[in-house]
């Protein structure tokens, strides 16, 4: 079994290139095609960028999706 390690600073830098190209995307989307650990990356980093006040996050309910845009 391959394991494909994730890199968290390749994601953060990803993201905030996404961010800075399009200032709004849904976490859904962002995650729909990529595996668990991808995910799960993905997600540490959204945390640290809302951290260091890079982004803003919303969240209508519990378990809905999460809208992040620029801060």
């Amino acid at each position: 079994m391959k394991i494909n390690a994730v890199s968290l600073e390749h994601k953060i830098q990803d993201l905030m290139g996404r961010i800075n190209r399009e200032s709004n995307h849904r976490f859904s989307k962002l995650a729909d095609v990529k595996n668990r650990s991808d995910v799960v990356v993905l997600f540490l980093a959204m945390l640290h960028l809302i951290k260091d006040r890079f982004i803003d996050v919303e969240q209508d309910g519990l378990f809905s999706d999460i809208l992040i845009h620029k801060a």
